[in-house]
């Protein structure tokens, strides 16, 4: 009976392969404590942090600038959450301080700042916004195509909840560095629309009848004044533009325009003045005969 040779080699590479197993096993079972200390101590961290986030959050509650609460608790939930992961790092790694972890991070700060470099702008830019406060919750803005009322200025992004009940988020970058209008920012404010009349009728009489059109409607502010002016000379119409001020605490602005513009037309009907349509002259010239 022939037996195979057996391969020394083959058995060395096992029995290395068991004892580095067995190692780690070991390693892992002394570091047990060490890891289960250092959960502790995270978990206990990172819930201060989420209790002095929501005390800070609560003082300033109900103050003229109450999203500076939010920023502050939130950095010291960041700031907790760091600390909490250095701590844990050093009892895992008695032999690792923390000014080794920091040269680390010091020395891969780099790269994670330009890997993370529109979240960081997005986070500075929503750290700002809610310091300065250009806008706050409830307002009703205009940013780009989109327009509604802010649900939650955040660090991140701002919620935009449209007329048309859908939701925007927009990042804090985009919105701290481009035009944004807060049509809330003031309960006063004025509107305007211009209106045609035809080229044969008197301008001063239909001013004077939209005048009396806007005076009549209840939710037009006396003070800022009303007027009526001639607007623009065009094509087939004398153009007339209407502007009046609304309260819109008040009074909603649809509604006093939707008000405006049927009184107007009334109005124009009762003392006789068009409202052309637009009108294009074609001159057609003949051909000589015999071509």
């Amino acid at each position: 009976m022939v037996t195979a040779p057996s391969n020394p080699k083959m058995n060395l590479d096992f029995g290395i392969l068991v004892e580095k197993v067995n190692s780690i096993v070991d390693g892992s079972i002394r570091q047990l404590p060490n890891l289960i200390i250092a959960v502790v101590v995270f978990g206990l961290i990172f819930f201060a942090g989420k209790i002095i986030q929501r005390i800070s959050s609560r003082a300033l509650s109900g103050k003229e600038h109450q999203n500076i609460g939010t920023v502050i608790g939130r950095l010291i939930n960041w700031v907790a959450l760091i600390v909490g992961l250095l701590v844990a790092a050093t009892i895992v790694v008695p032999g690792l301080s923390a000014g080794d972890l920091f040269a680390s991070l010091g020395i891969g700060g780099v790269a994670i700042g330009f890997a993370f470099k529109d979240i960081l702008q997005n986070l500075l830019a929503g750290i700002l916004i809610l310091i300065r406060e250009p806008f706050k919750v409830g307002d009703a803005i205009k940013f780009g195509d989109y327009e509604g009322i802010v649900e939650a200025v955040e660090t991140r992004s701002t919620v935009i909840k449209t007329f048309d009940a859908r939701r925007v988020i927009i990042p804090n970058g985009e919105i701290y560095t481009k035009p944004v209008v807060v049509n809330t920012a003031h309960p006063v404010r004025r509107f305007d629309y211009t209106v045609g009349i035809g080229y044969q009728c008197d301008p001063e009489a239909a001013k004077a009848i939209a005048h009396e059109a806007l005076s009549q409607i209840e939710g037009v502010l006396d003070d800022p004044e009303m007027a009526v002016v001639v607007d623009e000379l065009a094509d087939s119409s004398v153009n007339i533009k209407l502007l009046w001020w609304v309260d819109t605490t008040a009074s909603s602005p649809l509604k006093i325009k939707s008000e405006v513009l049927a009184a107007v037309k009334s109005k124009f009907d009762e003392g006789g003045i068009e409202i052309p349509y637009p009108t294009r002259h074609l001159l057609v010239q003949n051909e000589p005969e015999g071509e």
